[in-house]
């Protein structure tokens, strides 16, 4: 069944006709994709049956927990004028937000998987800005790729957006690395966070997103793009000395287009981002010092069993270059590349997938998610509003899971 997915999505990915038109022509007025419908109120389900349900529980709520409420999805375009290039950018939305709604139509996801448990257009269970987190897929992927982390984090309360990175998804590359993508991943997270921000006033999550409580994530390509939009320096003049005497993979980023060149030392940073969450990151060779210039706390997770950016090469270095003691980092020595996506669902059968996380080697993917998910909010909530309710579990006294190692920076 998850071979056939695949073959469908290579079909699509390959098809000039995939899923219809590109995302400029098929936005609207109103920014929301046909597929889900122009008019804003019918997309959150103004009609919808709402059950208020029980009165939710008080907080904090376990971060062991899936969160009391149901989780609504939506999906837009946005465009926006990039630095480095002369044509817009056009980005399809992933939008995953809390409802108390007890019915409704079932979410399809990339328009390709369905999502019984989450509802396409329900309406808002917000009186009160919401804290925002921005995930960052991985290369030659969909903003869909960790939906256990992003409808956990819509469970508990949190307006979660993740963009495709256009020219770096599934339909793009199929599965191709272009490094030069790296110019516009961390724009594209700026990008988003604008968009959120600054919804008009007929969207239903107008007003409620909280511009105080932003967070990003990202896996892979994913967690490079959130080191470099957490504040990660790129070490420039290395790199373009090395160009010049034995070219590596990110020569082809710098070569002759000085735009590009004067974007990487001046960096991406965007300090609107209070927490980051990079997930098996990879770039180290692009930033080596500059991972000392991150101020933004962060949590880093790495596997030790990542075949495609191994630690050795990737992980630990990455950890030794950082320093602070806001910053934590989890290693599952049992954990595969793809160990931190559903790409193990999604993908069965693949062999580069099922040797890279998926197969019984590896921690079981469940398990996984579970430290994932408890860690990511723990930590999220530590530094975004104070919540001290975990403190044990993020300071290492409490350790209710196995498989996963943690370590810590020295308070300077």
């Amino acid at each position: 069944m998850m071979r056939r997915l695949f073959v469908v999505l290579l079909a699509l990915a390959l098809s000039s006709a995939a899923c219809g038109s590109e995302p400029s022509e098929q936005s609207s007025d109103t920014g929301l994709s046909p597929d889900v419908g122009a008019d804003a109120g019918d997309v959150f389900g103004a009609d919808a049956e709402v059950d208020a349900g029980p009165t939710l529980p008080e907080r904090p709520w376990p971060v062991d927990e899936t969160g009391p409420y149901k989780v609504g999805f939506t999906e837009t375009y946005i465009t926006y004028e990039a630095e480095g290039t002369d044509e817009p950018r056009n980005l399809r939305l992933a939008v995953w937000y809390p409802t108390l709604d007890t019915d409704g139509e079932t979410a399809v996801y990339y328009n390709l998987f369905g999502r019984p448990e989450v509802s396409l257009g329900a309406s808002v269970a917000l009186e009160e800005p919401a804290p925002l987190l921005v995930f960052s897929h991985g290369n030659s992927s969909l903003a869909e790729q960790s939906f256990f982390m992003t409808e956990f984090f819509a469970s508990h309360g949190w307006i979660v957006a993740s963009p495709d990175h256009t020219g770096n998804t599934l339909r793009d590359t199929q599965g191709a690395i272009d490094l030069t993508a790296a110019v516009f991943r961390p724009q594209d997270v700026s990008a988003v966070i604008d968009h959120m921000l600054a919804l008009p006033d007929d969207d239903p999550l107008s007003g409620l997103v909280s511009e105080e409580h932003i967070a990003l994530s990202g896996h892979s390509f994913g967690g490079f793009t959130t080191l470099a939009s957490s504040g990660a320096g790129f070490a420039v003049d290395e790199l373009l000395a090395e160009c010049e005497q034995e070219p590596t993979d990110f020569c082809e980023i710098f070569n002759g287009n000085d735009t590009w060149t004067d974007l990487f030392r001046a960096g991406f940073l965007d300090e609107r981002i209070k927490v980051a969450i990079p997930q098996t990151p990879g770039g180290y060779e692009a930033f080596r010092d500059g991972l000392a210039d991150i101020d933004t706390p962060t949590l880093l997770f790495t596997g030790g069993m990542d075949r495609t950016l191994p630690n050795e090469e990737e992980g630990d270095p990455i950890w030794q270059a950082m320093q602070g003691s806001q910053h934590i980092r989890i290693n599952l020595p049992k954990g595969g590349h793809f160990t931190f996506s559903n790409m193990c669902t999604l993908l069965s059968g693949i062999d580069q997938i099922d040797n890279d996380g998926c197969n019984e080697e590896f921690i079981e993917p469940e398990a996984a998610f579970d430290i994932i998910n408890a860690y990511s909010l723990a930590f999220a909530r530590y530094h975004l509003f104070d919540d001290q309710s975990e403190a044990d579990l993020l300071d290492g006294s409490r350790a209710p899971y196995d498989g996963m190692e943690m370590s810590f920076k020295p308070a300077e």
